[in-house]
């Protein structure tokens, strides 16, 4: 049997937050080493009111399997927001 594929073990700012900076970074921190070339603005996506895009820069950094989402624009201040990473963007045995 394939092994299970990676999970999501930490994020910030933590699920359901209502207090968040309207210019906060998000970051997602993987159970194992996944494949950077699959951390992408694809796989990576934040959604605002309206199921709007928010653009932003997305990096990878393997030290800790953490991605790391910057919007580039600010968020709307009361507005929810929501982070999504897509089956994908898998580790580095490709699950």
């Amino acid at each position: 049997a394939a092994p299970p594929p990676p999970t999501v073990i930490s994020v910030v700012p933590v699920n359901g937050a209502t207090v968040v900076p309207v210019n906060q970074g998000l970051t997602a921190a993987f159970s194992e080493a996944m494949n950077a070339a699959t951390i992408s603005a694809t796989t990576f996506t934040v959604t605002g009111p309206g199921g709007v895009s928010v653009p932003g820069n997305i990096s990878y950094a393997s030290s800790g399997s953490v991605a790391t989402g910057i919007p580039t624009a600010y968020f709307a201040s009361g507005a929810a927001y929501t982070a999504t990473i897509t089956t994908g963007a898998t580790n580095t045995a490709g699950s």
